[in-house]
């Protein structure tokens, strides 16, 4: 017990003896800790918004989602003859359709639209939510006329508050103006979406001359095995709809949840991996230092196993205050996460921190540095009396390659064993580590190289030919890197240019910069660590900027090649008339196309069944199979008819078969999208498939005559989308056979962009009842989740810089003390801290540019790759993102370097020279 005191007495006073170096080591673990931490908080809330009320999320016990072949008013007969025989206890129909929202004098805004035929029994499971009035019900808020209930952010992004009056568009049915009833809060959001509204039977009726149907119906059962059973006879009964149960449903989030905590966790332990090399770093400058304190202390008697307790107990307070700090830091910053993903899935998480994390944190904090700080005690422990009070050389017994190897061994299966139980599989824990360890020392190795050569570049007095040869040798490769990689061969042709420059600089400033290169070689173990820190941050958020931006180009080109058509004006068969007439003679009007689009739903293909060829369900639509599934039944699902004997024609790319001409008039020949030449249908040209109108009850069989692709890149490598609101192209004869009465008219235009929103709103005037789309605001739409998207991988991604930042401040602080004999020998010989601090600078900020320059060569490899092997479309590596990257990294290694070595830059002569 006594020598446990003095071994606590010892540690706290070594660590507060340390100083900055303490402060640095406790920051290393604090930034791994707090990664770990952050991400798995926000792992945490993912899962708690998955799994903590799967009931409510799936609407009841069994849950029937037919959104693309909506039910009949007769199939709900089959519901109620369930209840009946006691097979379910309750069970609610919600019609699903498409609304666009609008203020007066604001944006239109596109909601699903959810009709309540029994406001009183809904919802089912769980609680909705209201947020104003709070106390309110369905029943109560749609008991009014023209009553509308909005969801929290479909009412934040109309800015309608309580009792305001919206102007509500059914796409292809009429409008009303209707009054905000109550708003909900976002505790529906996982069962319906956050951009939702909600209204009647009877204000339906006022929207739509066409009898409801349903796109969901949810219920009760007593049992889960009931509730099986009741899923098994509806998914044989509606093969086209997807049922699921709570457990169903809890299994795949619990699936979920768990892929997305591991991702997360992983990202974590990366961070957790770059501050592991800090502690490293410090722990050896720390104990190095007190070499003599060691040796004093084994020559009066303490033994290894003595050392190894006071040292292994220092390291383990650092761990705990790191730990402890990095729990706390790590709560900050999982706010900061939870809203960036917020506004990815477009859905609320419930802020909340367990004990666990935090614990799980703190205890991380304490291992890992027990972990990394092993080689380093062990080193220590290891040094004898003998050669430190005679100044001899140290020993070789420890230090050999072989027991180092063993030592990198041990802390290696440690760090495994420490990921297995953050991520709790220990096969996937062996995986990250060694391709992680394997990754490090590749670029370990790489780096020491850059590093030897850097640090033996000449600075020479005055020009000279060899040097001359070997400066314009390195700018003419720079200059050719730039033809490949513009931004990244920039940056090389400043850096190599600077080579003549600094020949040119006064004698003083061209020391600082010899020095500054000459100290980068002598610490090259340490600065190939801070580069390979360096390196990780800047290549993941230079490759999530890069491809963001190309994929947000691509979308927009592709857009603005959208059909030569930016607005479509869609209307009901009763207002089919005066939308026609209306977008005859626009002052913008540059083209105009008027189709005629009908909902249908697939019976059969060639006389087989079409439920029988697609299969069911199954519960989750998340595999291969379910995703070939439901790409089968939406490219089936409408006819968009052309007026053919006209002369109008779709003219889509045609992949197989033939297009549609005038001799098609008044046929039932069709086009269809190329991806069904695939499984599970396998059509081709010749097959005939059989589809119904639920509304008219009408049947029709089309023979397919080809194949079009929905989209196509030209020579150039933009994209063209051949965009239509119905995926299968036929006559109007087609619409007319099937039921045009429930058909709705789309007029496709090309407005003038200096007259539109004057002929919008000569359109929304002439006929209201009409919906309007206009490709500006998807485009605006896509980029705002796009940008969402890529604000969330950046703060993921900078976790791992900001870990490289304070490596940099460790490796610049360390330095610092171990130069204290040589800043006061340079200030005895009249240097200033100026000209001190300023080859801190400049070796810094050669440093960060190494890193980022590497980071960034990698990152135009990797968008190669990814374009032409995953995305299959050329990407570009924008030349300002590359060097505003390079630039800031530069920037952000010398401000750290400057903060760090302000202070000891101006250390005083005497002082050093006096105790070094």
């Amino acid at each position: 017990m006594g020598k446990l005191r003095l071994y606590a007495r010892y540690a706290t006073r070594s660590l507060r003896r340390g100083g900055q170096r303490t402060v640095l080591g406790i920051f290393c673990i604090a930034v791994g800790v707090m990664a770990v931490v952050a991400l798995r908080l926000a792992g945490d809330m993912i899962s708690a918004s998955l799994i903590s009320n799967v009931r409510a999320a799936n609407g009841g016990d069994v849950s029937l989602v037919s959104t693309a072949i909506p039910l009949a008013p007769a199939d709900l007969l089959t519901f109620t003859r369930l209840q009946q025989q006691g097979e379910i206890r309750q069970f609610v129909a919600l019609g699903v359709e498409r609304t666009a929202l609008r203020r007066d004098g604001g944006k239109t805004s596109a909601a699903s639209l959810y009709v309540l035929d029994n406001p009183a029994l809904y919802p089912l499971a769980g609680n909705a939510g209201f947020a104003a009035p709070s106390d309110a019900t369905f029943a109560s808020s749609l008991a009014g006329p023209n009553a509308v209930v909005l969801t929290q952010f479909m009412a934040t992004t109309l800015g309608a508050g309580l009792g305001e009056t919206v102007h509500l568009n059914l796409v292809g049915g009429g409008s009303v103006d209707a009054r905000v009833s109550a708003i909900l809060t976002d505790r529906l959001a996982s069962a319906v979406g956050t951009s939702s509204a909600f209204i009647d039977a009877t204000t339906y009726r006022e929207l739509s001359a066409q009898p409801e149907s349903y796109g969901v119906i949810q219920m009760t059962t007593a049992t889960d095995a009931q509730a099986a059973h009741v899923a098994s006879q509806l998914q044989t009964q509606f093969p086209a709809a997807t049922v699921q149960t709570v457990q169903q449903a809890l299994k795949a989030n619990v699936q979920a949840s768990q892929q997305v905590t591991q991702y997360l966790e992983i990202i974590g332990l990366l961070a957790l991996a770059i501050g592991g090399i800090g502690i490293v770093n410090t722990l050896q400058v720390m104990l190095s230092r007190r070499r003599v304190e060691i040796a004093m202390l084994k020559a009066t008697g303490y033994r290894r196993g003595d050392l190894y307790a006071m040292f292994g107990l220092e390291v383990a307070i650092l761990g705990l205050l790191g730990g402890v700090l990095g729990s706390a830091a790590g709560i900050a910053m999982s706010l900061v996460v939870k809203t960036l993903i917020e506004q990815v899935i477009d859905a609320a998480l419930v802020f909340q921190v367990t004990a666990g994390a935090v614990l799980a944190g703190i205890a991380v904090g304490v291992v890992t540095s027990l972990i990394f700080g092993l080689l380093p005690v062990v080193r220590a422990a290891a040094i004898r009396p003998q050669e430190v009070l005679r100044d001899q050389p140290a020993g070789r017994q420890l230090g050999s390659a072989a027991q180092t190897l063993a030592l990198y061994a041990v802390v290696a299966a440690l760090f495994v064993a420490l990921a297995a139980s953050i991520l709790g599989d220990f096969f996937l824990a062996l995986q990250v580590v060694l391709y992680t360890l394997v990754g490090l020392l590749i670029l370990a190795g790489i780096f020491s190289l850059i590093v030897l050569i850097v640090g033996h570049l000449p600075v020479p007095e005055r020009f000279t030919s060899g040097y001359v040869v070997l400066v314009s040798c390195a700018i003419a490769v720079a200059a050719l890197i730039t033809l490949r990689l513009q931004g990244v061969g920039v940056a090389l042709l400043v850096a190599t240019v600077s080579g003549f420059i600094v020949v040119l600089l006064p004698r003083s400033q061209r020391t600082v910069v010899k020095l500054a290169l000459r100290s980068i070689g002598r610490a090259r173990a340490r600065t190939a660590t801070t580069l390979v820190a360096l390196f990780v941050g800047v290549f993941t958020i230079g490759l999530i900027l890069v491809v963001g931006k190309d994929i947000s180009d691509e979308i927009g080109s592709a857009l603005s090649n959208l059909a030569s058509y930016n607005v479509f004006v869609i209307a009901s068969s009763r207002d089919a008339a005066s939308a026609g007439a209306a977008t005859q003679h626009l002052a913008g009007l540059q083209g105009r196309r008027v189709t005629q689009d009908l909902g249908v739903k697939p019976l059969a293909v060639n006389g087989t069944p079409f439920g029988q060829l697609i299969g069911t369900s199954g519960g989750t639509s998340s595999s291969g199979s379910g995703v070939r599934r439901e790409g089968a039944l939406f490219e089936l699902l409408g006819v968009e008819g052309y007026d053919l004997a006209r002369g109008e024609s779709p003219g889509p790319t045609i992949a197989q078969g033939r297009a549609l001409g005038p001799a098609d008039a008044g046929s039932t020949n069709v086009l269809v999208l190329s991806e069904l030449r695939n499984a599970p249908l396998h059509l081709k040209p010749g097959d005939q498939v059989l589809v119904g109108n639920a509304k008219s009850n009408a049947t029709l069989r089309l023979t397919v005559v080809g194949f079009y692709m929905a989209a196509t890149r030209s020579s150039n490598g933009s994209i063209h989308l051949n965009f239509f609101f119905e995926p299968i192209l036929a006559d109007q004869a087609v619409v007319e056979d099937l039921g045009s009465s429930a058909a709705t008219s789309i007029a496709a235009l090309k407005l003038d962009p200096s007259a539109k929103l004057a002929d919008l709103r000569t359109i929304q005037t002439a006929v209201p009842g009409a919906t309007v789309f206009d490709l500006s605001d998807l485009g605006a739409l896509v980029q705002q989740v796009l940008g969402n998207l890529v604000d969330l991988l950046i703060g993921i991604a900078s976790l791992a810089l900001f870990a490289g930042a304070v490596i940099i401040a460790n490796t610049v602080a360390l330095a610092m003390l171990e130069r204290r004999r040589e800043i006061g020998i340079l200030k005895a010989t009249g240097y200033t801290s100026r000209s001190v601090l300023a080859q801190v600078l400049v070796e810094n900020g050669v440093v960060g540019g190494i890193g980022a320059v590497t980071g960034m060569v990698m990152v135009s490899v990797a968008t190669a790759l990814l374009g032409n092997l995953a995305l299959k479309t050329s990407l570009a590596v924008s030349t300002p993102i590359v060097l505003g990257v390079i630039g800031g990294i530069v920037v952000l290694a010398m401000a750290v370097s400057a903060l760090v070595a302000w202070g000891p830059s101006r250390v005083r002569p005497l002082e050093v020279l006096r105790y070094e």
